[in-house]
């Protein structure tokens, strides 16, 4: 009787959480999608951030539509249903990656490799002050040559017509500087993991920021699902509304925007 017990708890027992395979494909395909997407938004228009904050609204745009896709596919193949662990892999890559191809990296350090080197002219003798301390192995334009030179010109103004970009001179400072920064991302969630059992065990502290992603993973396709609430498709469309119109805006200033500023404070005194 023990062990036909025994047996029977563990054919119930659910499945073990675990990273797999196919959470790990799907999430390095919506990661190339976030990076495209902020890459244009960015870099390209220069008027939307949309990959920056602690929740970038990229991450959670595209983990919203992953769970309506997954929604629907398991509904109509419920083996191909992926997990909420599965989920939560998908978000946590989306998560890193906007935040490395946004201001969280990207916009950052690809801009102090060349700024020096472009902002340098004859009269701030930059090129005496700072070039002699500048390994040449972390910026992608030679310390011993002059100011401007073509790899920063192209960074700020843009490739020549018929212009290549130069992969080879970008290389070596990129890998460089992906090293330190993937030390400073493993040392910070080696952190995470020392005072996690202290912040949720003993401190218990809500962590809010896992909120959202965690009720869009978790699998509850019950009449309380996160889905299914009212006040959260309320706040939803106006925070859509709002971002929208005024993304649209500022790519298209001919479509109207909605003012979120409004100067309250007096030109003179009031007496």
């Amino acid at each position: 009787m023990a062990d036909s017990n025994r047996l029977q708890a563990t054919s119930l027992a659910p499945a073990p959480a675990r990273i797999t395979p196919r959470s790990v494909v799907l999430g390095l395909l919506m990661s190339a999608v976030a990076i495209g997407i902020i890459a244009w938004a960015e870099w390209v228009e220069g008027a939307i951030q949309i990959g920056y904050l602690q929740i970038p609204p990229v991450a959670v745009a595209l983990i919203f539509v992953v769970v309506l896709l997954n929604r629907l596919a398991g509904a109509l193949w419920p083996r191909v249903r992926l997990r909420p662990t599965e989920l939560g892999v998908i978000y946590v890559m989306m998560l890193f990656a906007s935040m490395i191809a946004s201001r969280g990296l990207t916009e950052r350090v690809y801009s102090s490799m060349v700024g020096v080197n472009y902002a340098a002219t004859p009269a701030n003798h930059w090129q005496k002050l700072f070039f002699p301390y500048i390994k040449q192995g972390l910026v992608p334009w030679s310390t011993e040559g002059g100011i401007a030179q073509p790899v920063a010109k192209y960074y700020y103004e843009g490739l020549p017509t018929g212009g290549h970009l130069p992969w080879l001179s970008w290389a070596i400072p990129t890998a460089m500087w992906l090293l330190l920064y993937a030390l400073v991302y493993m040392a910070f969630m080696g952190l995470a993991a020392m005072v996690y059992k202290l912040w949720a065990d003993e401190e218990h502290l809500a962590f809010p920021l896992t909120k959202l992603p965690l009720e869009l993973a978790s699998g509850d396709y019950s009449s309380q699902d996160f889905l299914r609430n009212r006040l959260m498709w309320l706040g939803f469309a106006a925070a859509m509304i709002l971002f929208g119109v005024n993304g649209l805006h500022a790519i298209w200033p001919n479509i109207p925007g909605i003012k979120t500023l409004i100067p309250v404070s007096f030109q003179a005194y009031p007496w």
